[in-house]
C-alpha cells in the first residue's frame, strides 16, 4: 500500500516500475495507491503499460486509511524528498513492515533491517527486491512489523511527545535566566 498525493515528488512512478519487476517472479499480490494528484492519469497509465491493471487498484483519497492499513501486510513510501512523513507514522502504529526511500528525516524513522527497509531514491530495482523479499519472507515481515509498531509505541507516544515539548521549554527557560 502507498498513500499520500500522487505528484512527480512522492516517487510513486518507481513504485510502479519496482512493481513490474516484481510480477516478474510473483504474480500473488495487489497494491492500494491511495491519494490524488495531478499525476493520477500518467501512473493509471504507467499501470495500463506495464500490465499492471489487475494488481494495482487506485483508490482514491479516503477517510479510512487506518482501516485499509490493518488489511495490508506492506507499506511503501518511494518518496524522492521528504521530512518526517505522518503516512510512515501511521504505518509503524499499524504494525507494518516498511520499505521507503533514504532520504530526508526517513532514516531517523526507520532502522535499516529493523524497522523497516531503505532504499536509494528512485531505484526501482533496489525497491523491487526489497518488495519481493518481504512478499517472500513471511516470518521477517511479521518480525519487522512488529519491531516498528514497538518503536512507534515508545518513540510517537503522546507521554513523549509532552515529556520532549517540556523539555525544550525548561532550556529556553534556563537559557533565558542565564543570558
Amino acid at each position: 500500500m502507498y498513500t499520500g498525493r500522487l505528484i512527480k515528488a512522492k516517487g510513486v512512478q518507481y513504485l510502479i516500475t519496482a512493481l513490474s519487476y516484481v510480477k516478474e517472479q510473483n504474480n500473488n499480490w495487489g497494491c492500494w495507491i491511495i491519494g490524488d494528484g495531478e499525476e493520477k492519469q500518467h501512473l493509471q497509465k504507467r499501470t495500463n503499460d506495464y500490465h499492471l491493471r489487475n494488481q494495482i487498484l487506485f483508490l482514491g483519497e479516503r477517510n479510512d486509511v487506518p482501516s485499509l492499513l490493518q488489511q495490508t501486510d506492506l507499506f511503501i513510501l518511494p518518496t524522492l524528498s521528504e521530512n518526517q512523513p505522518l503516512s510512515i507514522i501511521e504505518a509503524q502504529l499499524s504494525g507494518l513492515a516498511i520499505i521507503a526511500s533514504d532520504v530526508g528525516g526517513i532514516p531517523e524513522m526507520i532502522e535499516d533491517g529493523v524497522t523497516g527497509f531503505l532504499t536509494p531514491i528512485g531505484d526501482s530495482k533496489k525497491l523491487a527486491e526489497k518488495i519481493a523479499f518481504l512478499l517472500h519472507e513471511e516470518k521477517v515481515r511479521k518480525s519487522i512489523g512488529i519491531s516498528a509498531l514497538e518503536f512507534a509505541t515508545h518513540h510517537w507516544s503522546l507521554a513523549n511527545a509532552i515529556k520532549q515539548v517540556l523539555c525544550l521549554y525548561h532550556q529556553a527557560i534556563q537559557k533565558k535566566l542565564h543570558e
